[in-house]
């Protein structure tokens, strides 16, 4: 019977253990029953909320399509290798021209699926082979790696390599000089890491034990950096979090540093193991503590600068499967190479398939500048120099994407949203870049900055509709216009970090405006109201003496000009706006400044100018020019300025 049907039976009684709901769960992932697989995490939670480990899985499930959609599905192409017995065979490292590997083929024992770090009589002995290509690319003969392997009755494990091939280290089972199994002190016999000088043709030389090697536990699954001065494995030794975790060493001379643990973004409470360090930089590992198509599941992480890793993005749907994925190595391009799996389809128990990849994946959050708050259903879209759309994805619930590029291009990434927009294009290439994940916060910006403010005439002082705002751009070169409502407001959307100028413009008014610098600015609301003056022919002002609204003999020749003009344009206009200054009753200085206006009528209309050619208006102490307001204490050069009457004459369009 099949543990899910056996799962079955324990989830159906009146008291469930949460450890059989969180069981049967993963059971149900393993069959492909993703969806009552949800169901069983939730309600494991409920009974363990604070369970990381189902927490990441049931994300995972929850965001299965993003792993699964059409893109990952051609995201690999990977083919049985024809080199696979009917036995187990895993493990394929890259040998000069060739593969090494690790099969139990060749051996007349009963053959089953086995625990990493266990050995029993009956079990088939897995030891190295060694596959080369001929000229045409083709798969050779397959043939033991070294002579001496059919005469140990032990398991020897994937072999790694460094130093061009020269030097290598392989897993072996712990067993005694005359070939007995040693058990740790659980009853378990555990694995052991050995190095090797290694001959062109296999022959390993100079067999040493790795110092940290152990009764009681196992160490197992070598990997090297370029230059072979840092070794990652699994083990299930001191410092793990679970079954097994990944840890590092670093060469020290003729020794290695005390192993360190990648940390608790890649080690789980569950199983990691098959560590495989790409370009120094890129850690690819197994693992089923972190959200799994169901087994054990290929994923990728990036050393950052501190040495630290980052959180672990799972291969995806066309690599995964709901069965083991394991044991995965890329070749010097980062863009083939094999990966091991017990999925269906396959010759023997575990079998080798060669992959190849197709496109670059770049995976990402949407952001709001600013807030960092993420941005959901945003339309991300991905050009090529030649302007041409390669990709487009739409972000999730939660602002996160990702976007498959085609490799060895340039590429320059824009977002889209109702309400949000790219300030800046977001350059991205894939060139000479091996197979990966790279990951960028995608910065897009809240449409939230706004320049407003109202029109006003300044004859009238009033709000001037109709009048056309226009809006350059002067960083981008761009304009654009919007004509002012009856409110005389006009408001425009503009961009942080550039500049600006804002004008308005209406026939019969002289154009005004100012400029704009919104560096350093994302949102808020830039208050600037305009005053239009009409166009006029010519202009005068002068100042009452206080109290007073008498002309002087000293303003007399300034209104002489503005009759000789007005009747020099028998169809202009004039427009006569007298104040006054604060001191006094608002309703008093209102009077006052409309006998001063009333006092430049007479004197003009006296010489000869109609009083239908005359508009006047008396603002009192309404438009100040200055702070001299009601309770400051003020000189009265001060009020002065403030006693003033402005005489525009302005031009009637038949003139």
């Amino acid at each position: 019977m099949s543990a899910e049907k056996w799962f079955e039976k324990f989830v159906n009684g009146t008291y469930v253990d949460p450890r059989i709901k969180f069981e049967y769960a993963e059971a149900l992932s393993m069959t492909g029953d993703y969806h009552l697989s949800k169901i069983w995490f939730e309600r494991y939670l409920q009974d363990k909320p604070n369970d990381k480990i189902a927490k990441d899985k049931l994300y995972f499930l929850n965001h299965l399509s993003s792993f699964n959609d059409e893109k990952h599905q051609h995201r690999f192409n990977a083919n049985v290798c024809d080199f696979n017995s009917d036995h187990a065979d895993y493990g394929a490292h890259f040998f000069h021209e060739g593969v090494v590997f690790a099969s139990s083929r060749d051996q007349d024992l009963f053959v089953k699926q086995k625990p990493s770090d266990a050995i029993d009589p009956d079990e088939s002995l897995l030891n190295l082979y060694h596959v080369g290509t001929d000229v045409s690319g083709d798969w050779e003969e397959v043939t033991p790696f070294h002579k001496e392997h059919l005469k140990s009755y032990f398991h020897e494990g994937p072999m790694a390599f460094y130093d061009n091939y020269k030097k290598g280290a392989f897993t072996q089972s712990n067993i005694s000089a005359s070939g007995t199994p040693i058990r740790g002190s659980d009853g378990r016999v555990h694995l052991k890491i050995f190095f090797a000088e290694v001959a062109r043709l296999g022959e390993l030389k100079n067999i040493a034990p790795f110092e940290y090697n152990d009764d009681d536990y196992s160490v197992a699954h070598p990997s090297f950096s370029k230059d072979g001065l840092v070794m990652y494995f699994t083990s299930t030794g001191p410092g793990t979090l679970g079954a097994s975790d990944i840890f590092y060493c670093v060469r020290q001379g003729d020794k290695w540093s005390a192993p360190v643990s990648v940390g608790p973004s890649i080690n789980t409470a569950e199983d990691e193991s098959f560590p495989y360090l790409a370009n120094d930089t890129t850690l690819y590992f197994s693992s089923n503590g972190h959200g799994t198509f169901g087994g054990l599941d290929v994923y990728v992480a990036y050393k950052r600068k501190n040495g630290t890793f980052t959180n672990p993005v799972n291969l995806g749907g066309s690599l995964n499967t709901k069965h083991d994925e394991f044991s995965f190595v890329v070749d010097s391009t980062g863009r083939m190479g094999f990966v091991s799996s017990n999925r269906q389809g396959g010759k023997g128990l575990d079998d080798i398939y060669f992959y190849t990849t197709n496109f670059y994946f770049l995976a990402g959050q949407a952001r709001e500048l600013g807030t960092l708050t993420n941005i959901p259903n945003a339309t991300l879209t991905a050009t090529n120099t030649n302007g041409d759309q390669v990709a487009s994805v739409v972000t999730d619930n939660e602002g996160y994407f990702l976007m498959a590029l085609p490799f060895d291009q340039d590429f320059n990434l824009n977002g889209a949203k109702e309400g949000y927009e790219t300030l800046k294009d977001v350059g991205f290439t894939t060139r000479g870049r091996p197979f990966g994940i790279d990951s960028i916060i995608f910065p897009m910006w809240n449409h939230g900055l706004f320049a407003k403010g109202r029109i006003y005439s300044n004859e009238t002082e009033q709000f001037l509709p109709g009048v056309t705002m226009t809006l350059e751009n002067l960083t981008l070169g761009t304009k654009e216009t919007m004509v002012v409502s009856d409110s005389g407001d006009y408001v425009f959307l503009v961009r942080p970090d550039m500049q600006y100028r804002i004008e308005g413009s209406k026939t019969g008014y002289i154009s005004n405006g100012f400029n704009l610098n919104t560096a350093g600015l994302l949102k808020g609301e830039l208050l600037n109201d305009i005053v239009l003056e009409e166009v006029f022919i010519d202009r005068e002002t002068f100042n009452f003496d206080f109290n007073k609204a008498e002309i002087t003999k000293a303003t007399e020749p300034g209104l002489d000009r503005i009759v000789k003009v007005m009747k020099k344009y028998p169809s202009s206009t004039l427009n006569i706006g007298a104040h006054a200054d604060s001191r006094g009753s608002f309703q008093y200085n209102k009077a006052l400044s409309e006998r001063r206006a009333k006092a430049v009528v007479n004197y003009i209309t006296a010489r000869g100018i109609s009083a239908k050619r005359i508009e006047s208006t008396g603002f009192g102490e309404t438009l100040l020019l200055n702070q001299c307001s009601d309770g400051v204490e003020c000189p009265e050069e001060g009020h002065a300025v403030n006693r003033r009457t402005e005489i525009k004459i302005q031009k009637h369009p038949i003139d």
